[in-house]
């Protein structure tokens, strides 16, 4: 067939450039789009073979090709072609892929296959090409065998279910002979195809492991002949392999660390390649620390990086004392790279960086050369936080060798000192402020002498962290001091200046409270005229004014400082809307919350004031921008212009929790409109913080209506059923398809909070309370699993893990929510619960010691809120409650804490439904409260909790207990008194019944040791007031008829001893 002319000139049209025949020429592809879609995909195709003197059409024609026949593209002509255009389209591609020569086409070739074929093979159109690129990667011509393995590492991630354990040698033998290929084009695109077997199946592509050795040659290979673009995307197969499985470079960890430490530090290669090299190594150090923190390893890589922070340059100072940023735009790449490399590895091998990092920093610290001193100074922020545990023994030494920095003659490092102590005040915020009486002289002597307005900005940013939750005592001290250095900087004329001064102000007001009193007069005028001032420039001023104000009304109280709120709110209600980027609006909103914090129900006839700008931040658009990566992936996220207006209405819903619980039902008019705005965004998935501050403020909504109903005497509870109802059905169905552990644990959080608030509706939805607690224990399982196979089992010293919080917690609430649906429902929850116990159970038995003691926690709910139901399920929960009770390893003082409340509790509710288990349990108790560490610091609550429910066995089941009574009540008694708070109670109580009950009163009564230190125990008991009115009644009631017992046991008493027992008895 002939090439339409039209279709030429369209194509012409298209690639010109000229917006007006770009728009006719896009009209007349898309008629032949829809007219005639077969002339058009046989048209392009023969471009691509024939039009030799027209390379602009025949580059152009295989990138249209790619939309034209996606299944799945939107412009997608696919389902309109014949079949015999389909074959042909199939057999041309193949044809091109073997005979096109020219790498700009065949790249574009290969693309459009590559985009393409997945589909077609899953779908069963092109079942013949998978066996045709396995074939090609042997083929005699070059460019066929490195365009099968390109395409090949494409399509096998569409085609996993293709790819099954037997298929995976063919494939690794493949992969092997094109790794020996002997062209180094193939090999490179061998070893790119890797990556795709790693990400379908990361055991199975173990296999690989083996073909190590020559992927490494290859990427050797490449840089030898300066493909260092192909080298970089290997490397990046390597960082892939170690976040799939960090086992993989275990073996051949000396080869790759050579290799690719080499290239890091050669000056031959270009920037990007070495910090592939860097990159790698530090995912090793995420994912396999156990490898990377041997000294051989870590000390040359240390070294290296410290040498590159050393490379900041000179810059003109005047234009550097200019710039606000943190970095400056003069830096070197190694330079950022370096600082990056270092603060994560701080997280990953924190005390191995130390040791390696802490000799080379103290040279530094020395060196003539400024660029050292302060590369020193900066390395030591950056590694501050990931650090701390090593770092914090070695304090003091560490300010002691900065402090003299202070003067240093270089202001950069002078702003490098202030930086870092910044970083200091953050990560050991108790520890440095006491070093307070050297600090803020030396801050603020500095702050009256320096000349670089950079510096300033610094000191002050150090002083604001430095002062935050400072103990008052320590701030009054200086307090002279701090007014008389900040005022000039507060009024100076450098709006910079006087934004972070005031902010340094603002923390020493809420550091000494009401002590800012006699200053009042002196500097609210200043502050409200700031307030007064007009100009965009000024907005972040404004911003930083009204915040001081705000804590000045907290530190010096409602009496002084309500009459001037009044009048400023009067001035701030006749002011314009913010802007959806105003900075000031996260300033005003917080204030708000804070003159209502100070002013209690008093501020209720400012709220119109107040929401109205809350409403608006919760109420505004957020742009969505779409990014296209490829044809099968778009990525949605919050456009950069709606920033601004996404953190403001995450605060909005943040300080209408702090409204809520200041004024509750005064915002009960406001509160319909605000369901309806927070319903909207428990799911928002551009945002996390949106998302869970919703979720969060969901049920202070129905605080709200239940507090105005109650004001109201409205006992119908109309309004907040149904707010329940609706509250109730979209959390639930909101847990169903979240995938983040964070918000499943705020989401949790928040039904538990929902049934505390409304507890008679509770049992109408327990069906689908207890069908999402299972799905969610389900994916709160499989996330743990996940993040445990991923754990470096060979690394003895296992780091703090975000991660494994989130889901701990997440457990936790999962615990927190069945025990109180439990409560609530009582003996209506067993037969639904009854279906989670196995998951539970497993869990108790097989997982780490966080999650454990929250699952026995449900169990403790059962055994106390769900009667006769929950009794029965004794033979399934107790063996595991008993399990975890033995002082082992396995069992950390949390687990055994709730797993002995939980024998305690059992033997107390259940009594003889217990009977078959007392004497197992006394032996696990007795083992636990006899161990030689029973009562150190970490095991005292699990040891009182173990004496408690002895207490509660002997004392509920002393018939079972036969001629070990005697033995059992003189153990319990002479443990006696337990400090525990929340156990001490049941222990008295479970005393007084040993000493009622007619067998185990003859022990006690008929040993004088025994006697006394019963006796002592009540009377402490009474001391503190444990006793009500009715049980001292009893107690005296009990003692009667001990006159003469009584006076001789008085002679063995001390003075305080005796006075507590005469107020007992009198």
């Amino acid at each position: 067939m002939e090439i339409p002319p039209d279709l030429i000139n369209t194509l012409v049209g298209l690639a010109s450039g000229n917006n007006d025949l770009i728009k006719q020429s896009e009209n007349v592809f898309k008629k032949f789009k829809t007219e005639s879609p077969d002339v058009l995909v046989r048209s392009l195709i023969l471009m691509m073979k024939i039009a030799d003197d027209q390379p602009l059409l025949k580059e152009y024609a295989p990138v249209l090709l790619r939309q034209l026949i996606h299944p799945n593209a939107q412009e997608s002509v696919w389902e309109k072609l014949s079949l015999e255009t389909k074959v042909y389209l199939k057999d041309q591609l193949i044809e091109r892929l073997q005979l096109e020569t020219k790498p700009s086409i065949l790249h574009k070739i290969v693309t459009l296959v590559s985009t393409v074929a997945s589909d077609l093979i899953e779908k069963g159109i092109w079942p013949d090409l998978l066996q045709f690129l396995i074939a090609g990667t042997t083929s005699q011509i070059e460019h066929l065998r490195e365009s099968s393995f390109s395409i090949l590492g494409t399509v096998i991630l569409d085609l996993s279910q293709m790819i099954t354990p037997q298929t995976y040698p063919t494939f690794v033998q493949v992969i092997e002979n094109g790794l020996k290929d002997p062209s180094l084009k193939v090999r490179i695109a061998a070893l790119g195809a890797i990556n795709s077997f790693i990400e379908i199946d990361a055991d199975n592509s173990v296999q690989f492991k083996k073909l190590i050795p020559n992927m490494i040659s290859t990427i050797t290979s490449a840089l030898e002949v300066s493909e260092e673009k192909s080298a970089q995307n290997s490397i990046l197969s390597f960082i892939l392999i170690v976040e799939a499985n960090s086992n993989w470079v275990k073996d051949h960890f000396p080869l790759i660390y050579q290799t690719f430490f080499e290239i890091m530090i050669s000056p031959d290669f270009e920037e990007e390649t070495r910090h592939f090299c860097v990159e790698f190594f530090i995912t090793v150090a995420e994912n396999k620390p156990s490898l990377i923190k041997q000294p051989q390893y870590l000390a040359p890589i240390t070294q290296k990086l410290l040498e590159w922070v050393t490379t900041v340059e000179d810059v003109n100072l005047g234009e550097w004392d200019k710039s606000e940023g943190e970095n400056d735009p003069e830096e070197l790449p190694d330079y950022s790279v370096a600082l990056d490399a270092l603060e994560r590895l701080s997280f990953y091998v924190p005390k191995n960086l130390t040791d390696q990092v802490f000799p080379i920093l103290n040279s530094l610290l020395q060196s003539p050369k400024w660029n050292q001193r302060y590369a020193a100074l900066i390395v030591l922020t950056m590694i501050a936080d990931g650090c701390k545990k090593s770092l914090g023994p070695h304090l003091k030494s560490i300010l002691e060798k900065i402090l003299g920095l202070a003067n240093d003659e270089h202001p950069r490092v002078r702003y490098a000192l202030f930086y870092c102590l910044c970083q200091l005040s953050i990560d050991f915020r108790s520890k440095i402020q006491k070093n307070a009486d050297h600090l803020i002289p030396l801050a603020l002597r500095r702050l009256g002498e320096e000349k670089s307005r950079r510096v300033v900005v610094c000191i002050c940013k150090f002083l604001t962290e430095f002062l935050d939750d400072i103990k008052s005592e320590i701030a009054i001290k200086f307090k002279d001091q701090f007014f008389g250095t900040l005022e000039p900087l507060v009024t100076s004329q450098d709006i910079i200046i006087s934004q972070d001064a005031l902010n340094t102000f603002s923390s020493v007001i809420d550091g000494i409270g009401a002590e800012f009193t006699p200053y009042y007069d002196r500097f609210m005028p200043f502050l409200f005229n700031i307030i007064s001032k007009n100009g965009k420039e000024y907005a972040t001023l404004r911003g930083r004014a009204i915040e001081t104000i705000s804590l000045i009304g907290l530190a010096v109280k409602k009496e002084k400082f309500a009459p001037y709120c009044q009048q400023l709110m009067l001035h701030l209600k006749d002011q314009p809307k913010f802007a959806n980027d105003d900075p000031q609006t996260d300033f005003f909103l917080r204030a708000y919350t804070r003159f209502c914090q100070c002013l209690g129900e008093d501020f209720v006839p400012f709220l119109p004031i107040v929401m109205a700008p809350l409403v608006d931040a919760l109420t505004n658009e957020i742009s969505i921008s779409t990014e296209q990566f490829s044809t099968d992936f778009v990525q949605d996220s919050i456009a950069s212009d709606s920033t601004m207006a996404a953190e403001n209405k995450a605060l909005a819903l943040h300080l209408l929790s702090i409204y809520a619980a200041e004024l509750k039902r005064h915002l009960a008019p406001y509160a319909e409109r605000l369901f309806q705005e927070t319903l909207k965004l428990i799911n928002y998935k551009y945002n996390e913080e949106i998302k869970n501050n919703a979720v969060e403020f969901l049920p202070q909504i129905t605080k709200i209506l239940k507090s105005d109903c109650e004001a109201k005497g409205d006992n119908s509870f109309g309004p907040i059923k149904i707010v329940f109802e609706h509250t109730i059905q979209h959390l639930i169905k909101s847990l169903e398809q979240e995938e983040s552990i964070d918000s499943i644990s705020i989401k949790l959080k928040a039904l538990c909070e929902m049934v505390d608030i409304v507890t008679s509706n509770v049992t109408h939805y327990l069906p689908e309370f207890f069908s999402v607690i299972n799905e969610t224990l389900q994916t709160l399982v499989e996330s743990d699993k996940v993040y445990t196979e991923n754990l470096d089992e060979e690394d003895d010293d296992q780091q703090e893990s975000y991660v494994k919080d989130s889901l701990d917690e997440g457990f936790n609430n999962i615990a927190i929510l069945a025990g109180d649906i439990c409560i609530h429902a009582k003996e209506q929850a067993v037969g639904l619960m009854s279906n989670i116990i196995p998951t539970i159970i497993s869990l108790i038995e097989g997982s780490r010691a966080e999650i454990k003691s929250s699952m026995i926690c449900i169990f403790d709910d059962i055994i106390e809120s769900c009667g006769e139901p929950g009794f029965s399920l004794f033979p399934h929960i107790i063996p595991p409650i008993m399990a975890s009770c033995l002082p082992n390893p396995a069992n950390s003082s949390d687990v055994l804490q709730s797993a002995a409340f939980g024998l305690g509790v059992a033997a107390q509710y259940g009594k003889e439904h217990f009977a078959s288990f007392a004497f197992e349990s006394i032996k696990v108790l007795s083992a636990l409260i006899l161990r030689p560490d029973a009562k150190s610091e970490d095991n005292i609550t699990s040891t009182e909790n173990a004496i408690s429910a002895l207490g509660k066995i002997i004392s509920h089941l002393p018939h079972h207990l036969n001629q070990y009574l005697p033995e059992l009540v003189s153990q319990y008694i002479m443990q006696l008194p337990i400090q525990d708070e929340g156990e001490y109670g049941s222990s008295i109580n479970s005393l007084f019944l040993l000493m009622t009950n007619p067998e185990s009163s003859k022990v006690i009564f008929g040993s004088g040791d025994l006697f006394i230190k019963s006796l002592v125990s009540l009377a402490e008991a009474h001391k503190k007031k444990v006793v009500t009115a009715e049980f001292h009644a009893a107690i005296k009631q009990l003692f009667s008829d001990k006159t003469p017992q009584l006076q001789e046991v008085f002679l063995h008493l001390n003075p305080n001893e005796r006075e507590n027992v005469k107020e007992l008895l009198n």
